[in-house]
């Protein structure tokens, strides 16, 4: 075997690859780069954005825009709302004058078309008393050019320095059943 049979096989080879995928209705060009490989630190800034918004909302038309069709919201004691449920619940529990709502902690995480959000939500009184706490973790999609949330999940975290847990039926911002009061 020569370096001309050689070259001629490899030469082949390519001839061969490039028909197959024209003929398979391809072209011969590198594939398109999906959306997944194009991640940047403004997912990263748009997924905090939609934490902040759903966290001071009580508008159920702003949630429908943030919840994804198929969002399932675990909260405290084992329910599984759906988003319908949740936006039900929301519209019937709007935020009470006097109490706010802030993040003591929220990290994003992405994975392609996948966003992970965790954090800790403090609820507590204009005079700056805490009310109650809840850890939380909120999966995001990347679907039709924007954010959709299709999970969220949360915990109510004892109140520093007790071994007390906040009441189980307060929401942790204006969207849950779980930790607002």
């Amino acid at each position: 075997m020569g370096p001309e049979r050689g070259g001629w096989t490899v030469r082949a080879a390519l001839i061969l690859l490039a028909g197959a995928i024209v003929g398979a209705g391809g072209s011969a060009k590198a594939p398109a780069r999906s959306r997944a490989v194009l991640r940047t630190a403004s997912d990263s800034a748009a997924i905090v954005m939609i934490e902040h918004v759903w966290l001071q909302t009580s508008d159920t038309a702003v949630l429908s825009r943030i919840l994804a069709p198929d969002f399932v919201h675990v909260v405290p004691g084992g329910q599984f709302l759906t988003r319908a449920e949740h936006l039900a619940w929301v519209a019937t529990h709007p935020h009470r004058p006097g109490v706010e709502r802030r993040f003591a902690g929220l990290a994003v995480r992405l994975y392609g078309d996948v966003a992970i959000a965790n954090g800790v939500v403090i609820v507590g009184d204009t005079a700056g008393r805490e009310l109650g706490r809840s850890a939380f973790t909120d999966v995001f999609v990347w679907r039709g050019k924007r954010w959709r949330a299709v999970n969220a999940q949360e915990d109510v975290v004892r109140r520093p320095g007790t071994n007390e847990r906040d009441g189980a039926a307060k929401p942790r911002r204006s969207t849950s059943p779980a930790v607002r009061t």
